[in-house]
């Protein structure tokens, strides 16, 4: 058995899919099936039981994922300590976030490389996700959190979560905006975040799907307490993700539009030509161990546009 077994296994486990997990691995399909027909044999169990809706844990499969994920974890504790034993890290990384640092685990895996490197420095740099792209192809930062695709050939991603963006209003229009009509929703003013953001494109997708003209009155840098704030205040709509919404301490004082939601896919981006350096490699390690998984650097997928704008029906 060897460890990409495991980190195939946990991949197609969390994938529920064999494709998807390909795509997180930069495998071939018919390489991660060898890698699970590999693991099924000599651990004499059968982990997965496959269907036309994708690949189901059985409940031999959900107890060795459990295991299979302390091994990778052990593991990644190893190569964090030996790093730090050997001292080889040290100046300063330069991280850029496009989000607030717990959404993104960022004080996590600053606090894991300060610990296993304590003569590394850190400079963070916050931006939207296209200021960043910028920045990083321009090597003033090292490694970069987006949300959306960056399909760069000079880029890899290493996919995280995803945010559920939603539609905000004030909790005053509550009562005014509970039909499912985005005309309705046209005729109220909103919140523009700049164009490197990917909230704006967000928002352009969504014209162009429903053949609309929202109301530009405010455009704000991608800061999204700043967004709450006016929104909070019964000037505009806007779009916000979930995740913020629930941390704002002005959560009481917003709607989520009940009717649509997005999933936007939030990922870590480095150069592929720096993805060797000790660095990147430690951070990757970090990151694994504060996202509680293996993640696995690769291209962005061909149909990452079409992934980022998916409209969900709520």
């Amino acid at each position: 058995m060897e460890l990409y077994h495991l980190k195939t296994f946990v991949a197609v486990a969390e994938e529920e899919n064999l494709t998807r997990a390909a795509e997180r691995l930069s495998m071939s399909q018919p390489a991660v099936s060898s890698h699970i027909k590999t693991l099924e044999e000599e651990l004499g169990l059968k982990l997965f039981a496959r269907s036309s809706r994708g690949m189901n844990l059985t409940p031999a499969g959900q107890e060795m994922w459990d295991q299979a994920e302390r091994v990778l974890k052990a593991c990644l504790d190893l190569h964090l300590k030996a790093g730090s034993l050997k001292g080889q890290l040290n100046g300063r990384l330069h991280i850029g976030i496009n989000n607030e640092a717990d959404i993104v685990r960022a004080d996590k895996i600053v606090r894991n490389l300060s610990e296993a490197y304590p003569e590394l420095g850190f400079q963070v740099r916050y931006g939207s996700s296209g200021v960043l792209r910028d920045r990083l192809l321009a090597r003033e930062l090292d490694v970069v959190f987006y949300e959306g695709s960056i399909e760069h050939p000079d880029i890899l991603g290493a996919h995280l979560t995803n945010l559920e963006i939603c539609v905000v209003g004030p909790r005053a229009w509550e009562e005014e905006l509970a039909r499912p009509d985005w005309e309705v929703l046209s005729r109220y003013p909103w919140v523009f975040t700049s164009p490197n953001c990917s909230y704006y494109r967000l928002m352009e997708h969504i014209t162009q799907v429903k053949g609309l003209k929202l109301q530009r009155r405010y455009e704000l840098d991608e800061n999204d307490v700043s967004v709450s704030f006016f929104v909070a205040s019964q000037m505009a709509l806007s779009l916000v993700p979930r995740q913020v919404i629930e941390r704002s301490h002005l959560r009481d004082k917003l709607f989520v539009w009940p009717h649509f939601r997005f999933s936007m896919p939030l990922s870590i981006g480095v150069l592929r030509s720096r993805k060797d350096e000790p660095a990147i490699n430690a951070f990757m390690e970090a990151a694994s161990r504060a996202w509680e998984r293996t993640l696995t650097l690769s291209a962005a997928p061909a149909n990452a546009t079409e992934a980022t704008f998916q409209e969900i029906p709520a």
